[in-house]
């Protein structure tokens, strides 16, 4: 079964080391789609079959709380995993992120090991190095 990613970031920076964590916490995608806001993430879930989606909280034009209201009340993507990657560390925001839908927060500076742990969980397969261990 292929597996997509989305990571939504207004870094390309951010996006490029997102990228290297996952492959280092032994995570394969058959697809990772990038945007680099909100408003550019609901257009390509117009176009594209997303399974997971890494968002962070402050980006321009629309942040990461508006993206999740917006991908929440749509049933057609309820399903998808959504993970808040942010530096932002106030109790309060990861409360109201999670109560506005996401099924995690990954707290910048984040490891390889929090993306496994955060995101093992929600997929349908373990990392690679793990599948190995058992």
């Amino acid at each position: 079964m292929d597996k997509t990613l989305m990571i939504v970031d207004d870094s390309a920076t951010m996006r490029m080391i997102v990228r290297r964590f996952l492959r280092t916490a032994g995570f394969k995608f058959d697809s990772i789609v990038e945007a680099c806001n909100g408003k550019e993430a609901l257009m390509l879930l117009a176009v594209e079959t997303v399974d997971m989606m890494l968002v962070d909280v402050d980006m321009p034009v629309m942040d990461g709380l508006e993206l999740i209201r917006n991908v929440r009340k749509e049933k057609a993507y309820r399903d998808i995993r959504i993970v808040m990657v942010s530096k932002e560390s106030s109790p309060d925001l990861i409360d109201r992120v999670l109560a506005d839908g996401a099924d995690a927060y990954i707290l910048k500076p984040f490891t390889p090991r929090m993306f496994e742990e955060r995101l093992t969980p929600f997929l349908y397969f373990a990392p690679v190095d793990a599948q190995h261990n058992q």
